[in-house]
């Protein structure tokens, strides 16, 4: 079988798809549509075979905004006219949605020229492109169990988890060499805003890591911290760990992601859904700090990773320096709580993503 792949927009819309590739190849003829960013081509480059990159640009958010929204009708009536000639080129069976904007030209196309369409949503709250485009879809894959009731009104719905983490599966584990000064034996905190990095999140960890500094000089100075900034804080993150007496290791983005989840005791990261596959699959306790806008659905994936007992969850509308140096306090010096959050995480992560993912497949072929 013939299958379109639509994904893109960020990691998050990127990785499901990417996990899925080696089980999907080996039964399936596999073609990509992404967007055209740095980051697209960067996570799946041409050489991973058929790869055709589309115009794509996010809805204006206040209808105020005449030049974006001219802007995004343009590059959308772009976008579509191009997604028909790669659908009239590859002449797929069946075309797989990983939401996000990126997404939504080519199945406006599949839909028009009357080729099946599949989605995956990785939150708990449907993207607004999964909500608007599910009409069309004859199947729908959700990540958690918790978001079966949004999905109720949809007559085939199935729970397959979320296949980012398993683009990890066949990677040789080669113990990552902790660059110096980062010492082996350190409590090791990673940090991480998603795949485009957070401003707020490297703003209030480097204070509150001073904070620490300040009040328990003694015991922060026991902890080393990986902080992957992206790119716009990237320099002024790192100038100010240079300035704390602590050894760090900052960088704007790490490929090999799997290396800096097994060498971590404890993560400190937004609560995207792919993020939080990827927790779970390593087994890594939290710190969840939601992103607090884009429809709330960071809270709603947080919650269920809280309500496990997997992770802990600060909203940023109210977390002062203090609440998050003492949670991050709590857990270092807490290894039993630590054992319990790991253990829990394991609970939460579906193993088995990619045979779930094959089996809708093969319902709606």
């Amino acid at each position: 079988m013939k299958i379109l792949l639509a994904c893109g927009g960020t990691g998050g819309h990127l990785f499901p798809a990417i996990g899925l590739i080696p089980a999907m190849q080996q039964k399936h003829e596999l073609f990509f549509v992404t967007g055209m960013s740095p980051l697209e081509k960067e996570l799946l480059p041409e050489t991973h075979g058929n790869v055709q990159r589309i115009p794509s640009r996010k809805l204006p958010t206040h209808f105020g905004q005449w030049k974006s929204w001219g802007s995004f009708f343009m590059d959308t009536t772009a976008a579509v006219k191009q997604s028909f000639g790669i659908l009239r080129r590859f002449h797929p069976d069946l075309v797989i949605g990983f939401g996000g904007y990126a997404s939504v030209p080519v199945l406006v196309a599949a839909r028009c020229r009357g080729i099946p369409v599949l989605l995956h949503e990785q939150n708990i709250i449907p993207g607004k492109a999964n909500h608007l485009l599910s009409r069309w879809a004859k199947g729908v894959a959700v990540s958690f169990p918790q978001a079966l009731p949004l999905w109720n009104f949809h007559p085939r719905v199935k729970i397959t988890g979320n296949p980012g983490p398993l683009r990890f599966r066949n990677v040789g584990y080669a113990v990552w060499n902790f660059p110096p000064p980062l010492e082996e034996d350190r409590f090791t905190i990673l940090v991480m805003g998603g795949s485009q990095g957070a401003h707020p999140i490297n703003q209030i960890v480097s204070a509150a890591l001073l904070h620490w500094l300040q009040v328990a000089p003694e015991q922060a100075k026991k902890i080393q911290i990986i902080h992957l900034t992206g790119d716009a804080d990237f320099e002024q993150v790192r100038q100010t760990y240079e300035k704390l007496p602590m050894p760090s290791y900052v960088t704007p983005f790490h490929e090999e992601m799997h290396q800096l989840y097994e060498v971590s005791d404890l993560a400190i990261t937004r609560a995207g859904a792919t993020s939080l596959s990827e927790l779970a699959y390593f087994a890594l306790p939290a710190i969840l700090i939601p992103y607090p806008h884009a429809g709330a659905h960071q809270f709603e994936n947080a919650r269920i990773f809280e309500q496990a007992r997997a992770a802990i969850m600060l909203q940023e509308q109210s977390m002062a320096v203090g609440i998050l140096m003492g949670a991050i306090q709590s857990l270092v010096t807490d290894k039993a709580k630590l054992r319990q959050m790991r253990e829990a995480s394991i609970r939460l992560s579906i193993a088995d993503s990619d045979e779930r993912f094959l089996d809708l497949v093969q319902e709606v072929s």
